[in-house]
């Protein structure tokens, strides 16, 4: 691959209909010289199919389809970062679009803010109604840490994020066994925390949401999926967050320890910011019994 060749990465699982409307995007595209990998995550409604009339059909860019079981989004990642090597890796979901001259803007703002020292780029993404879907990201450029500028700052929404591979090397998401999700966030955080990531703000991603998407999904996905969510929480109840945030997220760390079926005081106990986790003791007990009231008691 060539050092700055752009690598379209779409997770996908049952988006058949979906993968449509991002391929449509992918072929306006105003340069065509990048790779679109799809990493299918055991889909039934015949996305294997899908792509092989596709590939067929199409002689502008590389497409690399690979299945894997079922597993969730953070390990189709997984395979996708022991694919790429070289190069740049934007992941886009199946059911996300790119604006059309998205390969070429991230092209040139690397050109312009990228190098080897740098984990890579982040830009805001759009709904399909022109709506931000994150608010204040900075003022043009700013380089920073993704735990700084996006959790830190209190910054909510989604964002898209583009690395380059060789920052990669070495990070995987954990995968536990009988759960299915992993937010992404927690993974950028540690990452970026070695090499910044450039936040650009510009959107090249118009995103749609359905109800039975990962971001509709919400509380109870993480709910489901405890050791996640613990993992998803740990790194940032630490002196280096705002306290606002540290005791958000021990607060939920230990709600996650007590669905895992963990012991929440011996969570304490071994942890290096036990102070944090102690005052949140009691209010994780009363908030665990009420999401098993809310979320759990409606499943049966």
């Amino acid at each position: 691959m060539k050092k700055n060749k752009v690598i379209v990465v779409t997770p996908t699982y049952n988006r058949k209909k979906k993968l449509r409307i991002l391929y449509e995007s992918l072929k306006k595209q105003t340069i065509s010289d990048f790779d679109w990998i799809i990493i299918d995550d055991g889909s039934t409604d015949g996305t294997d199919r899908y792509i092989k009339d596709i590939k067929t059909n199409n002689n502008k860019f590389r497409i690399i389809y690979k299945k894997k079981n079922n597993g969730g989004k953070h390990t189709a990642l997984n395979v996708a970062f022991d694919m790429v090597k070289r190069g740049l890796l934007v992941i886009i979901d199946s059911d996300d679009y790119l604006v059309s001259d998205a390969i070429e803007t991230i092209l040139s703002d690397w050109e312009k803010y990228g190098d080897e020292d740098l984990s890579g780029l982040c830009y805001k993404r759009m709904s399909n109604n022109n709506k931000i879907m994150i608010k204040n990201f900075g003022d043009g450029v700013t380089t920073s840490s993704y735990g700084d500028f996006i959790i830190n700052s209190g910054r909510v929404g989604e964002t898209t994020e583009v690395f380059n591979a060789n920052a990669l090397i070495g990070w995987r998401f954990p995968e536990y066994k009988g759960e299915k999700y992993i937010a992404e966030g927690a993974l950028w955080a540690k990452i970026t925390q070695e090499k910044k990531m450039v936040f650009i703000d510009r959107a090249i991603c118009i995103c749609e949401y359905y109800d039975d998407g990962l971001t509709m999904s919400g509380r109870k996905l993480r709910i489901d999926n405890p050791l996640g969510g613990m993992y998803c929480t740990k790194d940032f109840f630490g002196k280096n967050y705002r306290w606002r945030i540290r005791e958000k997220k021990a607060l939920l760390y230990l709600v996650y320890v007590r669905f895992a079926g963990k012991n929440a005081l011996e969570e304490c106990r071994k942890n290096n910011n036990s102070g944090i986790l102690y005052l949140n003791l009691l209010p994780s007990f009363i908030l665990y019994h009420f999401w098993v009231i809310k979320y759990k008691r409606s499943d049966r």
